[in-house]
């Protein structure tokens, strides 16, 4: 229903036709509950025990005995707050013809000692049982701290840290960045740059990278067709992008049976080339900037690898063994 708003106080009042919705709901309500309770009771084929607590029992009796009257009046029906007090309307009216009502107190606090005299020793059997299963210790508890998905970033902070190592430099402190609205009029930044050029490689075509002119015509055409801004195609080196494809891993690249670029992907692999001493399975997910299939006797580009080996020994071995798993590679 709606509100009656008052737009000189600014304050709003519960409308006749609100209230009125507020009270059928209310009622419909009640009218559900009454009819669970009327289900519940009618279940039992012999006998039904109904327990209800309250803070003081006689008083409570007697404020309901004040109230009741036959018929029960439906408003005051509407008044009860809880199912005990419908009940014990229905005990009190009865007279105890049908419904036997008594009023159990709380037992006396017993003593230690008396609580003691009152024990009874355990079963041996049940005891042991009992010790057994508390005392139980999960064997992989190592387990329960290691993350069951891992990324490529991740897995760099997993190397033993050299002993030896200081760091040089207190780590950066970051704020937020404030808007650049001379964007357009200041130099290029390295950040800029390099971000460009990783937007060129992701979607030029490589079929067209043969020469410096049709590297700048891909520049041309990512621009014309939105993929880079005019200020991001201005910034892309085609003279770099033309010599990272005249190397030998460039050449090594274009030559690929299969290239893929974003590649993104996910692997089960043991816990333990993750994770030392670890045990089961870890789902190690990543995204490859660009990954080439190349014929296994190109030898051009071995001092390449060699020096990546060098870097990242471990981290070049997994994702080895990662993309051997997902286009079955042995």
């Amino acid at each position: 229903g709606p509100k009656y708003v008052d737009m000189e106080r600014h304050i709003e009042y519960p409308t006749l036709a609100r209230n009125a919705i507020s009270r059928r709901l209310d009622s419909e309500m009640r009218s559900e509950e009454m009819r669970l309770l009327y289900v519940a009771l009618t279940r039992p084929k012999e006998r039904l025990f109904i327990t209800a607590t309250v803070k003081n029992a006689a008083k409570s009796i007697r404020e309901h005995r004040m109230n009741m009257s036959v018929p029960m009046p439906s408003e005051l029906l509407r008044q009860a707050s809880c199912l005990y007090d419908w009940l014990l309307y229905s005990a009190l009216i009865d007279g105890g013809e049908h419904l036997e009502m008594s009023v159990c107190p709380l037992p006396a606090a017993v003593s230690a000692e008396e609580e003691k005299q009152r024990s009874i020793a355990p079963e041996p059997e049940a005891l042991a049982e009992l010790q057994s299963r508390l005392s139980f210790v999960y064997p992989h508890e190592a387990a329960v701290a290691l993350p069951s998905k891992v990324t490529a970033t991740e897995l760099k902070t997993h190397h033993d840290p050299d002993e030896d190592a200081q760091q040089l430099a207190p780590k950066p402190t970051h704020s937020f960045r404030l808007p650049d609205f001379a964007k357009k009029d200041r130099p290029v930044t390295g950040a800029e740059r390099g971000v460009a050029t990783h937007l060129v490689l992701q979607y030029m075509d490589f079929a067209k990278a043969g020469s410096l002119d049709e590297i700048k015509g891909e520049i041309e055409r990512l621009r014309a067709q939105r993929f880079i801004s005019d200020r991001e195609a201005a910034a892309v080196d085609a003279e770099a992008v033309e010599k990272l494809f005249s190397s030998p891993i460039g050449r090594r690249i274009l030559n690929a049976d299969m290239a893929k670029r974003e590649f993104k992907f996910s692997v089960m692999c043991p816990a333990e080339k993750v994770y030392k001493d670890a045990e089961g399975e870890a789902l190690f997910a990543a995204r490859a900037d660009a990954m080439a299939r190349t014929c296994p006797d190109c030898g051009e580009t071995r001092s390449t690898s060699d020096t990546i080996r060098a870097w990242f020994q471990e981290s070049f071995n997994n994702m080895k063994n990662f993309f051997d798993k997902i286009f079955g590679r042995n």
